[in-house]
């Protein structure tokens, strides 16, 4: 058999077989009272007399079952639904705060903190007014007295007063003292100032101005004039951010007039800054477009630091494009890719070097041709090689077509040039991979026998004396002894065993100080290793030294086992100031 039974507010379901005993349904005013019944409750067990102070929700369905003995899920919630929807549902009699739930204000809440208010002045004695401290729903006396030192400092982030709104309906307004006035607008005009002021701090920014009559071009840069004023030719000038082309424009203006300067039409356009002293030109600044004179600097990429040049759009000498002896002035080329390139070029068999400038846009054939008139050769016979990341240098593939810019080449890269004997030897060095090292000679002459010597310098001298040789290429399948043999011939030492000859490989890792750098250094030992398995690269400094030298056969053994060993040697330097300021454990470490 089946009952069911109802009761107001909520209802009670059982189920069981023919004969037994139904179930007594939960006989209840209404759920909401109840409810609010074990809501006061908890409040209670809290210790708290404030209708107001939440409680958790999910200590409401254990007490609902201890007060009750029925649980919420067997009993109301299939009217009700969850007890938090519940709760959410009746908004008029609870206030649900996340996962806390509180009774909600009603009519009687203003008796009810009336009621508190009066008990708090009765907790300090006496009858009239007294200060209270409201923190939230939370209301407590407190002295006169007391008032000064617990809402000061930094315990109290602001203070709010209150008044009874029907006191405040009786009140009149009340004018200023001008004292009072005058004190208020001084203040506030101040304050103008000082924001105005902080606005031109901040949104100003500087530019650089060259005027092209100072400025010629040499080697396809943009350089100054020998003997030419540098307080003439370029002026650093500030802007607000909030300039505009129009502004610009007329600021320009200004300067052209201030420095005296022959240039008609007056144009502007961005310089690219390449090196000390020397510039290229690029796109324009449209200035002179009435359409575009609101267009703001941020809009026209124009900040900080922006270089610019103040000329006649087409010639460095002003005027109308024609010099003071009639001729027609040189045309600059403007735009990145007339952009000029500044290569070093590495004659790998001398080695020697010079330089050679082309535009981005010209292409490889150009630089081949222009190699080849240096050392009188067939262009095809032009074997190209640019430094890599990896520490080697690359063969430079490149079709005649393709461009300087095609092919990465850029100013301060080295470009090593190989002349080959033939169209078939060339073939052959396109598969030998180079570095390009600094040759160091630690050696000594070769009539200095003994201890080695280091040299300070390079000499700039053949042979033996020669100290330094930059850009000395090695071939990095080549075996030690091969390379040993390469550096005696080099430095004229064909009177010196290869036994009596070590190199050693030393690569500079970062700056330390202003006077300190580390480096790491390692002996080639192994004679029949390659270059390529002691990781020699392009950057590497290759020194030349005197292998130690052994009396008895005894001693000649342990110094080769010594000299074969792979050996890795830590250099650091230090200057004395920054070592002073190390811990002393640290500078003790160091010591050791």
């Amino acid at each position: 058999g089946k009952g069911k039974g109802k009761g107001k507010g909520g209802n009670s379901n059982s189920t069981g077989n023919k004969g037994a005993a139904a179930e007594e349904p939960l006989e209840v005013v209404s759920t909401q009272e109840l409810i609010q019944g074990i809501i006061r409750e908890l409040q209670e067990k809290k210790g708290s007399l404030d209708p107001f102070t939440p409680v958790p929700i999910g200590d409401i369905a254990p007490a609902l079952q201890e007060k009750t003995g029925q649980t919420w899920a067997k009993h109301f919630k299939r009217q009700h639904g969850p007890i938090s929807s519940f709760l959410k549902d009746n908004a008029k009699h609870f206030q649900v705060l996340d996962d806390l739930v509180m009774l909600a204000p009603e009519e009687e809440a203003e008796d009810s903190a009336a009621a508190a208010a009066a008990a708090a002045s009765a907790s300090v004695g006496g009858k009239g007014p007294h200060w209270f401290d409201f923190n939230d729903s939370s209301v407590t006396p407190i002295e006169e007295a007391t008032i000064a030192t617990q809402f000061s400092g930094k315990e109290s982030a602001y203070m709010l007063f209150y008044a009874r709104e029907s006191a405040l309906s009786a009140c009149t307004p009340v004018a200023l003292p001008p004292a009072l006035e005058q004190l208020i607008d001084a203040a506030n005009a101040a304050l103008t100032g000082e924001r105005a002021e902080y606005a031109r701090r901040v949104a100003t920014f500087d530019v650089v101005l060259h005027f092209a009559p100072h400025y010629e071009l040499r080697q396809l840069h943009v350089v100054p004039k020998i003997g030419s004023d540098p307080t003439v030719r370029s002026c650093t000038k500030s802007l607000l951010t909030s300039s505009t082309l129009a502004e610009l424009r007329d600021l320009v203006a200004a300067e052209v007039a201030r420095v005296g300067a022959d240039i008609k039409p007056v144009c502007l356009s961005f310089v690219k800054v390449l090196s000390e002293n020397a510039y290229h030109v690029g796109d324009v600044v449209p200035i002179r477009d009435e359409s575009k004179s609101s267009t703001s600097m941020k809009d026209a990429q124009i900040s900080h630091g922006t270089h610019l040049l103040v000329w006649n759009g087409a010639t460095l000498d002003g005027g109308d494009g024609n010099t003071n002896d009639g001729n027609t002035a040189v045309i600059v080329e403007t735009g990145t890719a007339a952009e000029p390139v500044t290569l070093t070029c590495v004659q790998s068999a001398e080695p020697q070097t010079f330089e050679l400038v082309l535009r981005r846009r010209e292409p490889v054939s150009v630089l081949r041709a222009r190699i080849a008139a240096v050392n009188g050769c067939d262009p095809m016979l032009i074997l190209l090689r640019k430094e890599t990341k990896g520490g080697t240098n690359a063969v430079l593939e490149a079709a005649d077509k393709d461009t300087v810019g095609d092919v990465a080449l850029q100013t301060g890269r080295r470009l090593y040039v190989e002349v080959c004997a033939s169209a078939a030897d060339k073939r052959k060095q396109e598969q030998v991979s180079l570095a390009s090292v600094t040759l160091q000679n630690h050696f000594g002459p070769s009539d200095a026998h003994g201890a080695g010597t280091t040299p300070a310098a390079a000499t700039g001298a053949t042979g033996a004396g020669l100290a330094r040789i930059e850009c000395f290429p090695v071939q990095t399948e080549c075996t030690v002894a091969e390379i040993k043999s390469m550096v005696r011939d080099l430095l004229g030492l064909e009177d010196v065993l290869l036994s009596e000859m070590r190199l050693r490989a030393v690569k500079t890792l970062a700056s330390t100080g202003e006077d300190g750098t580390s480096s790491v250094s390692w002996l080639l030992a192994d004679e029949t290793r390659t270059a390529l398995s002691y990781q020699i690269e392009t950057g590497l400094t290759l020194c030349l030294e005197r292998a130690p030298t052994v009396s008895t056969a005894a001693g000649a053994a342990g110094a080769s086992a010594a000299v074969g060993a792979d050996t890795i040697t830590l250099e650091f330097v230090i200057d004395a100031t920054s070592l002073a300021a190390l811990p002393v454990e640290r500078q003790e470490q160091l010591a050791a």
